[in-house]
């Protein structure tokens, strides 16, 4: 859950692009793109299921 936290601000809080995240947070291309994935879809699911 920590990756996914980091990874989350670093592209929507700080808008870091992901060759940055890469390497500044030394994790792989392949994390990255994973968990921004997971995490917009965990996202959109969580506003889908709020409406009413």
């Amino acid at each position: 859950m920590d990756t996914i936290a980091r990874v989350h601000g670093a592209f929507h809080v700080q808008g870091w692009s992901m060759k940055r995240i890469v390497r500044d947070l030394h994790v792989s291309r392949n994390t990255v793109a994973e968990r921004r994935l997971w995490a917009e879809a965990v996202w959109k699911r969580a506003c889908k299921v709020r409406r009413m």
